[in-house]
């Protein structure tokens, strides 16, 4: 391993100088090892972290030998643990996903602990080969195909923090030289050989076995093909930022929104640069987009109704509402009504943070600019047609039904209503707002009229059947849903 030729590259290719403080992730393996002992060696400024994933019942020991063999060179071993095995069950991620998540939250997090300038991994040319041959086999589009980069920011973790993999161009058989050369004694992790993990089957079944009956020089071909992209990636980043400008409306807390009929002028493929950047914003692992997801993000594109939505990855769904398309957060994950409230497309849809009793020529202001109105219609004659015809932003109802004050709230989970002209079927508000097409996003506080238990009216949808005007009806209240301005 020539130093000298790895300091000129953490330099001019990685950014980085020998002051910067740099957290160094240590599993004990060749690779961590040769990464810490040569950045010690040419003098930089270094925090060793390690991270035990509880997946093998020697791993505390080794944890307490890497640290007594990285204070021999005069630093204090950072060392944290996560249970990922019970963490792949609760996330629905395989033991390997789970493993890269909590690993690099916990690297992370001491870098902006510490104030670190980056956080370095010891990925090799071989870690490349078998991180594009797992994006193809996974399903891939091209920046699969481009694998790592030696110096990635932003990335899944941080917007400021770079992600640096000095070794990247260096081959697995060169950094074992170096630890026979230093006398470094690596650990030897025995789940390297595990079949279970995909990546163990890539490199001692798949890659053999390519090499032996198709090309004896496939390791180059793959390396030449990411760099290839990568370079390619690079100029086509130019058109993406102009087409991101162009087509992004909001960017939010949980979310982005975007003009649809802008999105859908630009090609598939800048579509699919967008779609793929949007949803990197909003998970913390990169390896979740696969090529079938920004497909189905973009085939959400072309014709899709109002009030669509579908999950594109865990914990990320893809809405249209309106003139916009929504990418945002789903689940326990999602941010507030609140924050979503600046996006302009919200403001469509009334929502309602209180309890309030509405009284007879009275009003109630709610959020987004939208209120309800309460007037009783004089003279009364029961054969205006105007006034007894429901709609979805006004009504009439018979007052002779009402046995208690009418209060208009947000609606509550299982809460049902009986539509009018349904002969006293019910159906659950949630269900009602699925099929009048209010996105989810919009449907957090979304206004129902009551009395007692039953639901007169969701306003902009029905209106509950036994509140309706007949031929017996002798007064009646009308209910009108208005936005300001």
């Amino acid at each position: 391993m020539d130093l000298n030729h790895l300091d000129a590259r953490v330099q001019a290719e990685c950014h980085l100088r020998r002051e910067d403080l740099l957290v160094v992730a240590v599993s004990g393996g060749p690779d961590s090892l040769a990464l810490l002992h040569t950045l010690h060696t040419l003098q930089y400024c270094i925090l060793p972290v390690h991270f035990d994933h509880l997946l093998r019942p020697s791993s505390s020991e080794e944890a307490d030998l890497l640290a007594d063999k990285v204070g021999k060179w005069g630093y204090s071993l950072i060392c944290g643990q996560g249970d990922v095995r019970s963490y792949a069950i609760s996330e629905h991620l395989s033991t390997e996903d789970a493993a890269r998540i909590l690993r690099y939250r916990f690297l992370f997090q001491q870098a902006e602990g510490h104030h670190a300038a980056a956080v370095l991994t010891a990925h090799t040319a071989d870690d490349q080969v078998e991180t594009v041959l797992m994006h193809i086999l996974r399903g891939t589009g091209v920046k699969g195909l481009a694998g790592m980069t030696m110096h990635q920011l932003p990335n899944a973790w941080s917007d400021h923090i770079p992600l640096v993999r000095p070794l990247l161009d260096l081959t697995r058989s060169e950094i074992m030289t170096y630890c026979d050369e230093q006398q470094l004694d690596p650990f030897i992790d025995e789940t390297n050989t595990d079949p279970r993990y995909v990546r163990n089957r890539i490199r001692n079944h798949l890659l053999p076995m390519l090499e032996e009956h198709y090309n004896p020089r496939i390791r180059q071909s793959i390396l030449r093909l990411a760099q290839t992209v990568q370079d390619e990636l690079d100029i086509s980043g130019n058109v993406l930022e102009v087409a991101w400008q162009k087509c992004l409306k909001h960017d939010g807390v949980g979310y982005l929104a975007f003009h649809l009929d802008r999105l859908k002028e630009e090609s598939p493929a800048v579509q699919r640069l967008i779609l793929r950047k949007a949803i990197r914003q909003l998970v913390a692992d990169d390896e979740v987009i696969s090529l079938d997801v920004v497909e189905r993000g973009v085939e959400f594109l072309k014709e899709t109704p109002h009030g669509k939505e579908i999950q594109l990855v865990q914990g990320v769904s893809i809405i249209r509402a309106r003139d916009e398309v929504i990418i945002g957060m789903i689940g326990p994950t999602k941010p507030s009504t609140e924050q979503f409230a600046s996006s302009a497309w919200l403001a469509d849809y009334p929502r309602i943070d209180r309890e309030t009793v509405l009284q007879p020529g009275g009003s109630i202001q709610m959020a987004n600019g939208w209120k309800i109105c309460a007037s009783r219609p004089r003279p009364w004659s029961n054969t205006l047609s105007n006034v007894v015809q429901p709609d979805v932003n006004m009504i009439c109802i018979d007052t002779d039904r009402l046995d208690g004050p009418v209060v208009v709230r947000s609606y509550r989970s299982g809460e049902r209503i009986q539509p009018y002209g349904m002969n006293g079927k019910s159906i659950k508000i949630s269900d009602l707002l699925t099929n009048e097409k209010i996105p989810r996003l919009a449907r957090a506080g979304y206004p129902v009229i009551v009395c007692g238990d039953q639901v007169v009216w969701v306003p902009g949808c029905r209106m509950g059947h036994a509140f309706r005007i007949t031929a017996e009806t002798t007064s009646c209240l009308q209910l009108r849903l208005k936005k300001s301005g």
